[in-house]
């Protein structure tokens, strides 16, 4: 047997920033991460925050979108997208979008969720612990074919431009399974 190619180990350094604040101060903090050299910053994909519920929040997707606008360089992502809580087919077609706004930089997380109050005061039924991983891995089978082959399964939409190159996927769980 030959000698497996040496792989380069390259460290790469993000954060995930928590979207309680204004849009200004959020704007400002972005930036600043992205002149600090940061290679990726991350957005929770929750109804509201998890742990106070009633401050203000954002929207993730849509955050990332207005986000990726005002920075330059810093690769961006919600971490992660709770996939019970997104349609696939949609689910892609805001991938595709802030990717193209982004200029390439998404970075597509996907999870099984977690936060019980995102599925309070949504009224989507959270997925019993059985189900999580087929449930997370079939949406997910979904959202990635609807986004690599830009085919979304509704008749009426029409399908966008590829994206310039592969977009890097992430997946996350906890707990059993």
């Amino acid at each position: 047997m030959g000698r497996a190619k040496s792989v380069p180990q390259v460290l790469h350094f993000g954060v995930m920033t928590i979207q309680n604040i204004s849009w200004p101060a959020l704007v400002e903090r972005w930036q600043y991460l992205d002149e600090l050299g940061f290679d990726s910053a991350w957005v929770a994909d929750h109804f509201t925050n998890p742990w106070y519920p009633d401050e203000p929040w954002f929207e993730g997707w849509t955050l990332l979108s207005a986000l990726a606008t005002h920075t330059r360089k810093i690769r961006l992502g919600t971490m992660v997208t709770n996939i019970s809580l997104h349609n696939p087919a949609v689910l892609a077609r805001q991938a595709l979008t802030v990717d193209h706004v982004s200029g390439g930089r998404l970075e597509l997380g996907i999870g099984a969720g977690g936060a019980p109050t995102d599925h309070t005061m949504t009224g989507v039924p959270d997925w019993d612990p059985p189900n999580v991983s087929s449930g997370c891995a079939s949406s997910s089978r979904s959202s990635i074919i609807c986004f690599a082959t830009r085919q979304p399964r509704t008749k009426a939409a029409t399908t966008a431009s590829r994206t310039r190159r592969c977009t890097p996927l992430s997946f996350r769980s906890h707990g059993r399974r």
